[in-house]
């Protein structure tokens, strides 16, 4: 058994008269931290030894006083536009979870006609009690249709794992109208080093 203390530093909440407070732990926050190479089970121990402490506002220290943040002027810019869409589908049959974030800014800068466009997407796969199946998938692209040179600039990444090494793949392209101007794919290893 062990004593866990976490630092509290940016979160707080007041509870309502005759609420109760769930404790719940995970062995992972997927897809915020990577999950370890092998299901763990965690378990709190219940009883006279066991206590949840919570520290009081009064004992964290004063409340400092901001003063409002500062705000510079918007770019000059025109017609902007931002798409976003974030899907989460979960297969019960196979336990497999996929969160799919895809967003699309494209605009107009002002006084010269120039369009360019910003996509991205990021899609996390894992299966439930496989920590070794969790994915991720990144890509980004920026391009520009408009005037008389178009270009396009992207990237992708995908990050996978075996219980030693996490394993990346990546690849860049830059293109000028069709013509591309340059191309490099790269794989690597990374220890894990205990995560």
């Amino acid at each position: 058994t062990y004593d866990v203390a976490l630092e509290l530093g940016a979160c707080g909440h007041v509870f309502a008269e005759g609420h109760r407070i769930r404790l719940a732990v995970s062995p992972t926050y997927w897809p915020n931290a990577w999950p370890s190479p092998s299901a763990a089970t965690l378990e709190i121990l219940t009883g006279q030894r066991s206590r949840l402490e919570l520290p009081l506002l009064g004992e964290t220290g004063p409340t400092p006083s901001l003063e409002p943040a500062e705000a510079s002027p918007p770019l000059p810019d025109s017609d902007p536009r931002v798409e976003r869409d974030r899907e989460i589908v979960v297969d019960a049959e196979t336990g497999r979870h996929e969160i799919r974030d895809h967003q699309v800014d494209g605009r107009t800068i002002a006084g010269t006609g120039v369009r360019y466009t910003e996509e991205w997407g990021d899609t996390y796969t894992i299966v439930e009690r496989d920590p070794l199946s969790a994915t991720v998938r990144c890509e980004r692209e920026t391009r520009s249709e408009s005037s008389g040179h178009p270009w396009r600039v992207a990237v992708s990444a995908e990050m996978a794992c075996d219980s030693d090494d996490f394993l990346v793949t990546e690849a860049y392209s830059a293109h000028e109208g069709e013509h591309e101007v340059y191309a490099r794919t790269r794989e690597y290893r990374i220890p894990r080093d205990h995560v």
